[in-house]
């Protein structure tokens, strides 16, 4: 599951600067969708390991997979060169979760 974290904090980046530059309906659902997995991992950080397994697989995995359908739906009516589309290629697979270091806390990623 390592291998899937940074891909996440990748897409959020990526898609935080296309949004920034370019922002569209698209990218801010997009941005929604980041920020409340983001929001569910503030509240659960600290708490013991196995609490923070359970609420990743009952809160954070099922807007993972419901962000992930939607950058591939929308992802294949784009062009291919469109830094948006560029951004969606990068989501990770289904059952990823951004790293615990990580925070949406402000507006703008903190890298």
């Amino acid at each position: 599951m390592m291998a899937k974290q940074p891909a996440f904090f990748h897409l959020r980046r990526k898609i935080f600067d296309v949004h920034d530059s370019q922002p569209t309906e698209l990218s801010t659902a997009a941005m929604t969708g980041i920020q409340a997995i983001y929001r569910i991992e503030e509240e659960i950080r600290g708490l013991p390991p196995a609490e923070r397994l359970a609420a990743r697989r009952t809160r954070t995995r099922p807007l993972v997979r419901a962000l992930r359908q939607q950058l591939m739906r929308h992802g294949k009516g784009l062009s291919r060169h469109a830094d948006i589309a560029k951004a969606f290629a990068m989501a990770p697979s289904d059952g990823a979760r951004p790293t615990a270091s990580c925070t949406m806390a402000s507006s703008s990623p903190t890298t």
